[in-house]
């Protein structure tokens, strides 16, 4: 992993693209039963998001994730809160910086927009990689009206 990058914050933004929300369709299920809504129906949503840039006040708020308490340069924390949830940060860390050096893209995480608050899907440890990398990413996000439930 290249802690000190020469990266800009615009070539990890544009790394990330439309993830395949199908794959993480166990996320989405674990995300159903936490606001008792039908997978399928938080699939169909997604699938139907755009890409957004995440922003600061969005982040500070965001639900499902630690990943906001990550400062630029701290790697170390980052990789103690991936470890306590059982994820690889350096493996993810490296992907994100392979994915920019190549230009290849990296699957964007996945941010839902339930009412006035905003919940992550996916992709805490991808968010406290590019944190630390001090980089405001672009997300997938979809929106569920919390008035059909």
């Amino acid at each position: 992993m290249n802690e000190s990058s020469p990266m800009s914050g615009e070539n990890i933004r544009e790394t990330f693209s439309k993830p395949d929300v199908f794959a993480e369709k166990g996320e989405f299920e674990r995300v159903g039963k936490t606001f008792t809504i039908d997978s399928s129906v938080l699939l169909w949503a997604a699938e139907k998001g755009k890409m957004a840039t995440l922003t600061e006040d969005i982040w500070a708020d965001l639900q499902n994730t630690d990943s906001y308490a990550v400062m630029k340069d701290d790697h170390d924390l980052a990789k103690r809160m991936a470890q306590e949830v059982g994820r690889d940060y350096h493996a993810v860390a490296d992907a994100v910086y392979a994915g920019v050096l190549s230009n290849e893209p990296i699957a964007a995480p996945i941010i839902m927009k339930y009412g006035d608050s905003y919940h992550l899907v996916s992709g805490n440890t991808r968010l406290m990689a590019v944190r630390a990398y001090g980089v405001t990413p672009n997300v997938w996000m979809f929106e569920v009206d919390s008035n059909e439930n």
